[in-house]
């Protein structure tokens, strides 16, 4: 749930509370403060410095995947059939992530600094672009369907996802489980899998083909 969900449901709460039969206060209060606190959140992402020009923050973004792919490069061309395959994973999230924040960057500013402090970047990419000519093959199989495995990848972040995170363990029916534990991480992790591979061409085709994509 993003924070602007949880602030109108705070809210709303308080109404409540506020128009019972009789009024209850301290339910209204507590509502008041949970709201207080998840606006003060949303304004610290709003606050993130964001002054410089947009084709310098699409650059650097882009120059940042690079690295992050780099390494992804260095774990998947290693020798040995054990591998991070969570790490590997998680440097995915990461370079979809900026890959779409550059894209926005370039595309619309207001669309990128709506990104600022967030990790759903490549969601709210691929929605704003679904009904735009420019990107119809984005929209297009098989990289559709590869697209789809990234994005359930996004939503594995820790400050969105409920259970299961790519990034440390999680308590879930009285145990403490890893992120190797996770079904798109053994996918990922599967010889028999196509994805990783997949997922390696059309980070490395996005950027070094950003210019005419995007």
């Amino acid at each position: 749930m993003d924070t602007e969900t949880r602030i109108r449901r705070a809210l709303l709460r308080t109404r409540e509370n506020l128009e019972a039969i009789p009024p209850d206060h301290d339910k209204a209060l507590a509502s008041l403060k949970d709201a207080t606190t998840k606006f003060e959140e949303l304004l610290k992402d709003w606050k993130i410095p964001c002054a410089r020009p947009m084709e310098e923050w699409s650059k650097a973004l882009r120059a940042q995947a690079e690295i992050d792919m780099r390494a992804i490069d260095i774990i998947l061309d290693s020798q040995g059939d054990t591998k991070p395959w969570a790490t590997v994973a998680m440097l995915f999230q990461m370079v979809f992530e900026k890959v779409a924040k550059a894209a926005f960057a370039r595309a619309s500013e207001q669309g990128f600094k709506s990104t600022l402090g967030k990790h759903s970047s490549l969601s709210k990419f691929l929605k704003a672009t679904s009904n735009q000519s420019k990107y119809t093959n984005l929209h297009r199989q098989p990289t559709k369907v590869l697209l789809v495995k990234l994005k359930a990848l996004e939503a594995l972040n820790p400050a969105e996802a409920k259970l299961g995170h790519l990034e440390y363990p999680w308590e879930e029916g009285g145990l403490v489980k890893l992120p190797t534990e996770l079904p798109i991480v053994q996918e990922l992790a599967n010889p028999l899998s196509s994805w990783a591979p997949k997922a390696r061409r059309l980070a490395w085709q996005f950027l070094d083909e950003f210019d005419s994509i995007f």
